[in-house]
């Protein structure tokens, strides 16, 4: 008889009892010696077992006063009990994927694991590995400021304060989203007037690393974080600084009020390329062109420059570079 590939399969549903089944639903009431004639199968016997798979599934239930013959259940009916069975069991199976999820995260977190990798589970022991973290003295530490928030973020973390007035060397890199929460300001002036060195930036990712050595990386979502790494593998710190001081260098600074964090220290030599470009109305893909960049990459670069000239169009960022100087920094760059 038939293969097995149709959609019902999941459900239980055999290629050869469908067929019996879609024959059974034409002609109900039927016997397996008429169904056999129908399906032009010579063995009624291999209908027989199929329409008892059938009367197992629900699909089908033989006659009271006519056993040997067999009545199709209405697929709405029959089909859809089915699938209420099969969601509750992925259901099920869900709850036993998140129960040894948790037990296989609970063995990574033992000490014994050895691979520099600690997993936290639930805020409260992530909110501790942290304030363990900023306890102890260090010379620099990094990290990404950004929702969802385990503890109140309108609240001066005074551990860091106290790192800074150690002489530790402490950088922010603050998500666009953070700087919206209502009362945020205090707090962020509080940090750069104690020393803080804020920058605007948008990492996807919120993590903290300390003097390269230590570093906890947070599960990001929408709702309070339940799950961090806590790691001091050499390898993964590394790779994370690499990547926080990429993005620090990307990043424009924080201002507010009289405090702003660092001076831009003004056009680089893509910069002045690109603003003479620009100035000279050339296109996206004239500049990749000329440069061998995608269009992609020239925007990248020129959304970078408007940003740290604090400008939200091209033409305002050609006058604020007229401004500071630097289109005629690019005209004597390229005399």
């Amino acid at each position: 008889m038939s293969g097995n590939h149709h959609a019902l399969h999941v459900l239980g549903i055999t290629g050869d009892a469908l067929r019996v089944y879609e024959a059974l639903l034409a002609r109900s009431p039927a016997s397996a010696d008429d169904l056999a004639g129908v399906l032009n199968e010579p063995a009624p016997g291999v209908i027989t077992g199929l329409l008892a798979d059938l009367d197992r599934l629900g699909l089908a239930t033989s006659l009271a006063d006519r056993p040997d013959e067999h009545i199709a259940i209405r697929p709405d009916i029959a089909i859809e009990a089915l699938l209420l069975g099969a969601e509750l069991a992925l259901a099920e199976t869900r709850r036993d994927l998140t129960r040894l999820a948790t037990r296989h995260l609970a063995s990574l977190a033992e000490p014994e694991s050895g691979i520099g990798v600690q997993v936290l589970i639930g805020a409260e022991n992530i909110l501790q590995c942290q304030d363990n973290c900023f306890r102890t003295e260090h010379s620099d530490i990094c990290y990404v400021d950004a929702p969802p928030y385990i503890s109140d973020p309108n609240q001066l973390n005074t551990l860091e304060v106290d790192q800074l007035a150690s002489g530790c060397r402490v950088r922010v890199l603050y998500n666009r989203g953070s700087l919206n929460l209502p009362t945020r300001l205090p707090d962020l002036e509080a940090g750069i007037s104690a020393g803080e060195e804020a920058r605007i930036g948008d990492l996807p990712i919120k993590m903290s690393i300390y003097d390269n050595t230590q570093a906890i990386l947070i599960g990001a979502g929408n709702g309070v974080p339940e799950h961090a790494l806590y790691l001091r593998n050499p390898i993964l710190v590394r790779g994370l600084r690499d990547l926080f001081d990429a993005s620090w260098e990307d990043s424009v600074g924080l201002k507010l009020g009289e405090h702003t964090t660092f001076q831009d220290p003004g056009p680089n030599d893509t910069d002045r390329i690109l603003l003479t470009k620009l100035a000279a109305g050339a296109t996206d893909t004239e500049i990749g062109a000329e440069l061998g960049w995608t269009e992609r990459t020239v925007r990248r670069h020129l959304v970078a420059i408007c940003e740290r000239l604090g400008a939200t169009t091209r033409f305002q960022a050609g006058y604020q570079a007229y401004r500071r100087g630097w289109l005629r920094d690019a005209d004597r760059s390229t005399a």
